[in-house]
């Protein structure tokens, strides 16, 4: 029996061909350039978001801190209100602010040594709803003295209130420096005043003033004030927080941080230095 193919249709060789070595070398070693770029970028991408996501997690934090200790600065020296009840009229206590623990001084603090940290500690009084810098009520004193502590414990900001137990605000703090401002008047202003005819009128004189700053131990925040100055119209607080982030990146070498104490030098971690003036409000005139 033979074997008959189908008509019209004729027997043809299939033949397969591929790739050839050095086709294949090339496309291998175009890939790995592809992948090396690849990496590159995500390495640099996660350098970058870790410096980024650092930065974010410190500027929160120095909002948070400086949210809690501008509230009680504000209030500093602030005497309790006493309500006349069936008469409607209010008056300050006769009872005088006693001060941070007693000492008479509503603006006290410690200073550190070299870059050691600072402390800060500040009073008031208030009889509607006090709190204290951890959202505690005050223990029942004359005049219900409001008094808060803030120091620096292995590398976290805490704060004393008003029972005495103290608590972390803020960590991967590194500096607390404060300073103490206040705007002198060394002149007095005096108007024009005019002279006889023909001769000449002594001119107006414009006050003098000054922004000193001070440290807690220099700070006149309590009597006396230094000698040949006029009482202080405006009295401030500066802070300086320095906060260090949580991963240790691959920041550039010789990457250094002007910090609260001097120029710090890089080492892998991300650091911002905050600053903030509060102006004592209960003391402004």
């Amino acid at each position: 029996m033979h074997k008959t193919g189908i008509p019209g249709h004729s027997r043809r060789a299939i033949s397969q061909s591929g790739l050839s070595l050095i086709e294949l070398l090339i496309g291998i070693t175009i890939g790995l350039l592809v992948v090396i770029a690849a990496l590159g970028s995500l390495a640099f991408t996660q350098v970058t978001s870790t410096a980024v996501g650092d930065s974010a997690r410190l500027q929160q934090k120095a909002n948070s801190a400086f949210r809690t200790m501008g509230f009680q600065l504000r209030q500093a020296g602030a005497t309790e209100v006493v309500f006349f009840a069936g008469t409607g009229r209010v008056a300050f206590s006769g009872q005088p602010n006693t001060g941070w623990n007693g000492t008479g001084v509503a603006i006290t603090g410690l200073d550190g040594s070299g870059s050691t940290p600072d402390t800060l500690r500040m009073s008031y009084e208030d009889s509607s709803n006090p709190r204290d810098c951890l959202g505690n009520r005050p223990i029942a004193t004359v005049g219900v003295r409001v008094d808060n502590e803030f120091f620096v414990d292995t590398g976290r900001l805490m704060c004393r209130g008003a029972d005495g137990t103290p608590q972390a605000i803020v960590d991967g703090v590194e500096d607390f420096q404060v300073t103490y401002g206040i705007q002198t008047t060394t002149v007095l202003p005096s108007p024009a005043v005019p002279a006889a005819s023909g001769v000449a009128s002594a001119p107006a004189v414009a006050a003098a003033t000054n922004y000193q700053t001070f440290t807690a131990v220099t700070a006149p925040f309590g009597p006396p004030l230094p000698v040949g100055l006029l009482p202080p119209p405006g009295w401030s607080v500066t802070v300086c927080l320095q906060l260090r982030g949580d991963v240790r990146g691959d920041l550039p070498t010789g990457t250094s941080t002007v910090g609260c104490s001097g120029t710090v030098a890089g080492d892998g971690y991300v650091r911002r230095a905050y600053r903030n003036t509060f102006s004592l409000r209960s003391t402004l005139s």
